[in-house]
């Protein structure tokens, strides 16, 4: 069930969002990334590496997608899909699984949302070798930035993940809705 239409921030409101997070991945050093085309309206790249992580280098691709209310889990899944190939196609480095990996972070901004489309990022996607998945709904709408609890492959690397939700993502959500009063 959407959000009536007067609870719901105009297509302005999500694109302050999709800034404040071009501005916020920028601000903590990300590469932009050439985004390959619609819907993705924002790529950006970092690369890590940790002892903790077993000596492993991550490469973690941020794809931004701004969601019309429209769209459905099958639609959200084949973006996922597709950010997992871009990602394991551009990290570049040795061959995944040789102490090196890649994560896909979708994060989907968007007001009116249904519950299914909420639940997406909630649960668990993919297992690939080597390739690691993090769905991200920023509802606008209501406020609320909605993640996976936990992580299929790679529980090594779920507070860095979720840091990223914590430190870039959120924030922008907030800064958006104190701005605009939603």
């Amino acid at each position: 069930m959407a959000v009536p239409a007067q609870e719901v921030p105009s297509a302005e409101v999500v694109g302050t969002t999709l800034e404040a997070l071009r501005k916020g991945f920028e601000d903590a050093g990300w590469r932009p990334v050439p985004a390959p085309g619609a819907p993705w309206q924002l790529v950006a790249r970092t690369s890590a590496f940790r002892w903790r992580w077993m000596a492993t280098r991550l490469h973690t691709f941020v794809f931004v997608i701004p969601l019309s209310g429209q769209e459905d889990v099958a639609w959200l899944d084949s973006w996922l899909r597709a950010a997992v190939d871009f990602a394991r196609a551009n990290k570049g480095g040795l061959p995944e699984g040789f102490q090196t990996g890649s994560v896909a972070m979708v994060v989907a901004v968007g007001s009116g949302l249904s519950p299914e489309v909420r639940a997406w990022a909630e649960r668990v996607h993919g297992r690939k070798f080597g390739a690691i998945t993090h769905p991200v709904i920023a509802d606008v709408g209501v406020g609320d930035v909605v993640e996976p609890a936990r992580t299929a492959l790679g529980g090594i690397y779920y507070s860095y993940l979720r840091g990223i939700v914590t430190s870039i993502v959120r924030p922008a959500v907030e800064r958006t809705g104190r701005a605009t009063g939603v």
